[in-house]
């Protein structure tokens, strides 16, 4: 009986050892954080950015979030030489953030739309500062794109147009044009598994499960005896 009884419990600890020696996964996300200031449009950054260190893990996901900024003028040109009214008056500046792949992620912050009488041969209308965010996951199949060993880095760029001006007018008297500064912010996110080894505390589970079979003898050896 205690023979099968130092079986069972033995049995029990070299299976609760082997479940806790086994590794375990746990998720992980390593975050960039870049920006770049107010500046003119057009324009164009380069940023250096860390790749994924593949000995880290295993690599599930490669998210870009892009948020940008931009304060805009709109102009309306009257070659008429009277009031004209307008409507629809808006000012888009595009700002992108582009890396391996090549992967884009892309906003566009709008101001307007605007309308009023245009007096004058150019009426600037004050756009204001106005924001937009946008978010992409790169494809798995660039994930080797994006990845390295230890420091590796790659490039990142953001970029902006001129910028788009238009508006409405009675049989197209007016013309819409203007000028914008642009600033914003992006997060490169690599979500990531690694597996680690409880060691010390499977060792202590499988010690522990051994001393109770050792115990166990010594009173089966001494009832005998008695």
């Amino acid at each position: 009986m205690h023979t099968s009884l130092r079986k069972a419990v033995l049995a029990g600890a070299i299976a609760a050892a082997a479940a806790a020696l086994a590794p375990a996964a746990h998720a992980i996300s390593i975050v960039q954080n870049l920006s770049f200031g107010t500046q003119n449009v057009p324009f164009t950054n380069n940023f250096t950015f860390n790749l994924f260190d593949t000995t880290l893990g295993t690599l599930n996901a490669i998210t870009i979030a892009l948020t940008t900024s931009a304060t805009t003028d709109v102009n309306v040109v009257n070659l008429t030489g009277g009031p004209v009214s307008y409507s629809n008056a808006t000012a888009m500046v595009p700002v992108s953030v582009s890396g391996p792949g090549p992967v884009t992620v892309s906003t566009t912050p709008t101001a307007g739309p605007f309308s009023g009488v245009a007096v004058g041969l150019v009426t600037t209308i004050a756009g204001g500062t106005v924001s937009a965010t946008s978010s992409m996951s790169v494809s798995n199949a660039l994930f080797g794109l994006h990845s390295g060993v230890g420091l590796d880095t790659g490039t990142l760029t953001a970029s902006s147009s001129l910028g788009q001006y238009s508006g409405s007018a009675p049989g197209g008297t007016l013309s819409f044009g203007g000028d914008a500064t642009a600033s914003g912010n992006f997060t490169l996110t690599y979500d990531y598994e690694t597996s680690v080894v409880p060691v010390p505390g499977a060792a202590m589970l499988l010690g522990s499960g051994l001393l109770m079979v050792f115990g166990l003898g010594r009173h089966a050896r001494r009832t005998t005896a008695v």
